[in-house]
């Protein structure tokens, strides 16, 4: 009997707000173990640990199966997948360099394996080396050209390196592979709305599920632009009848939150903010948007915590550290305030389909931190700055001249 070897295949879950973020390990795929192996493992044991160390992975219980296969490649140092399902128990810790090491030896003993190019491409996401992941996702695209995951993680990559026509054009390839790829709808979703082509992917929407209804991933990228026009109402409508098809859909429920929100239905937006949580902890838009929706609701302790919990997730996302920024403000936590008004800055990748905002934003939001505290001269300093960014910004010009006066 052939021995199968389980990886676990790692899924980016990246709304678009110019940054990607490791949130959970979903799907397996089998690998042979080499046949003259086999008979070697069964005397030693090896295979029943094998067994062992693939339920684990599958479990996500990544620091048990960590330690079994610590013991294997230290008895098999030859066996390329023993290496892979190392590094997979390592990403799933989010140790990700050590996880590259071990896929890396693993590819000097067999750099044909598919996956573990696909594996080094996600380790390599986790550290932000995005340039770097892209590469590796080729490399498994090369070998399996209609390999979905890899072209999802591959956009995903792309969408943070801001190459949106090209991550948008690898979202496609994905859905060519797997058509009810919620995921891939996601980041094609996110890619068309940050190139403001929402008219098209509510059209390709339309055209999908008039053909297939049954496809879930095109009703949300049908509500995705409906939410782009602003027809809030429409998307919710769009994104129910996904979530018919596909209830767990953790990205689906999140952009639920959001058109919720846009309506002022905050106690709903909560529960289907709680509800993408509730089916994925490491859902980055929720644990946001659920941080918006607290702000709103003025509960700016919960709001800090929901805000803190996406920040763990990934911590290159400008608006985010703005509205944590907004929130300790409003907590009158201002020298705190000013350190995440200045991450804000510092990162200057805005993006987000909750709120529209520039640095000019984080600068007039320091300024008026910076005047509750009496700095008047540095708050001027602040909004001179957020005024060289947008000459027309009318609130930044007040704010200014009333702090001069107190010069």
């Amino acid at each position: 009997m052939k021995l199968n070897f389980l990886f676990l295949k790692v899924i980016l879950s990246v709304v678009a707000f110019g940054s990607s973020v490791l949130v959970g390990f979903l799907t397996r795929s089998p690998q042979p173990l080499l046949a003259q192996v086999e008979p070697i493992l069964a005397q030693t044991g090896g295979q029943d640990l094998i067994v062992q160390a693939a339920a684990l992975l599958n479990q996500k219980r990544y620091q048990e199966a960590s330690v079994i296969f610590d013991r294997l490649v230290q008895t098999y140092p030859n066996v390329a997948e023993i290496w892979g399902g190392r590094g997979a128990a390592y990403a799933g810790l989010k140790r990700y360099r050590e996880a590259i090491a071990s896929f890396d030896k693993a590819l000097q003993l067999k750099p044909e394996l598919t996956d573990i190019w696909f594996g080094r491409g996600v380790a390599l996401s986790g550290l932000n080396s995005y340039r770097e992941a892209v590469e590796s996702f080729d490399k498994a695209l090369q070998a399996r050209p209609d390999f979905a995951e890899a072209w999802n993680l591959r956009g995903h990559a792309l969408f943070s390196l801001n190459r949106y026509p090209d991550a948008a054009a690898s979202f496609s390839k994905a859905l060519q592979a797997k058509p009810d790829y919620t995921n891939a709808w996601a980041g094609l979703s996110s890619s068309m709305y940050v190139l403001r082509k929402h008219q098209e992917l509510l059209a390709l929407g339309d055209r999908v599920t008039q053909a297939k209804p049954e496809i879930a991933g095109a009703w949300y990228g049908r509500g995705r632009g409906m939410y782009g026009l602003r027809r809030y109402e429409e998307a919710i409508a769009s994104f129910d009848k996904a979530l018919q098809l596909q209830p767990n859909a953790f990205e689906v429920w999140a952009s639920k939150g959001k058109a919720l929100r846009q309506l002022k239905r905050y106690q709903e937006s909560l529960v289907a903010y709680d509800r993408a949580i509730q089916i994925n902890s490491d859902a980055f838009d929720a644990w946001y948007g659920r941080g918006y929706v607290m702000d709103d609701l003025k509960r700016y302790d919960e709001a800090l915590q929901s805000y803190d919990k996406a920040l763990n997730l990934t911590s290159n996302d400008s608006p985010l550290w703005h509205n944590r920024g907004i929130t300790l403000a409003n907590l009158k936590r201002y020298d705190q305030a000013i350190a995440a008004y200045d991450r804000a800055i510092q990162i200057n990748q805005y993006f987000s389909d909750l709120v529209e905002l520039t640095a000019a934003d984080s600068w007039y939001a320091r300024g008026l931190s910076l005047y509750a505290m009496r700095r008047f001269r540095e708050a001027v300093a602040s909004f001179d700055r957020a005024i060289a960014l947008r000459p027309n910004f009318d609130d930044a010009i007040k704010a200014r001249g009333v702090a001069q006066k107190l010069l």
